[in-house]
């Protein structure tokens, strides 16, 4: 395997989707989890050990079975233990190049929208740490409850309890984040994705992510700040608003 086996070309967007495949001459097919999406590929987690070079057809799709289908190619796999003690492949893929040109759905065009929102950046590399922070999402017509699930000086990765966005919420808008009360620390970002819900019925909670200027120190020392208080379970973590601005 060489030193670039797990490179990607392109905006990674730290999403968890279910991933349906099957594999050509007959080998193996299952589902898995697929995370780390870019342009250009993914990483599976699966229980089917993929040769290097195996060729997939693939469904991504947000568990209500309304995805994107594409063709892809493996460019590694290792295996892994889990702590139950059972056996995960973790595999690297690479996709064909117009496996988002075709009939997309929801899922599909939310995609779209980001990776070409973020063609021209680089991939941000900040640690991102796992949360389940409350935060209140103001809109111009409605206020939302929301879940901080991952953050880092980069930015924020956030969810919906169920299909509905606080309103103004587009690629490209800008959001105030206010860190504390009173508006101890507010920042400026910018909304880098979103990923629409695909219906009441599907299970599938709306969530959007929000970058932050990779110069702005206000929110690598608000960030900083939150990972200290989850390290130190006395205290009471910040509340956290995001506004359309």
């Amino acid at each position: 395997m060489s030193g670039n086996s797990e490179r990607r070309d392109g905006a990674r967007l730290d999403l968890q989707l279910r991933v349906r495949f099957e594999s050509s001459a007959g080998g193996p097919e299952g589902e898995g989890e697929a995370t780390d999406v870019s342009p250009r590929g993914a990483r599976l987690e699966c229980r089917s050990e993929l040769k290097e070079g195996t060729r997939l057809t693939f469904t991504l799709d947000a568990g209500d079975g309304r995805g994107v289908k594409g063709h892809a190619s493996v460019s590694w796999c290792r295996p892994r233990h889990t702590p139950g003690g059972k056996t995960v492949y973790d595999v690297g893929v690479r996709f064909d190049d117009d496996w988002l040109k075709g009939e997309r759905g929801p899922l599909g065009r939310a995609l779209g929208r980001f990776f070409a929102a973020t063609e021209s950046e680089p991939a941000r590399d900040f640690t991102r740490v796992r949360t389940s922070l409350q935060a209140e999402g103001k809109g111009p017509d409605r206020t939302v409850p929301l879940t901080v699930v991952d953050l880092s000086e980069g930015g924020l990765r956030v969810t919906a309890d169920g299909p509905t966005l606080p309103g103004g919420i587009q690629v490209g808008r800008t959001v105030r984040v206010t860190f504390g009360q009173g508006g101890r620390t507010k920042v400026d970002a910018r909304v880098a994705w979103v990923a629409e819900s695909q219906g009441k019925q599907g299970g599938v909670n709306a969530q959007f992510g929000v970058a932050f200027a990779r110069s702005d120190a206000a929110a690598r020392d608000a960030v900083m700040a939150i990972v200290a208080t989850l390290r130190n379970r006395d205290e009471t973590p910040p509340s956290i608003t995001l506004e359309v601005v």
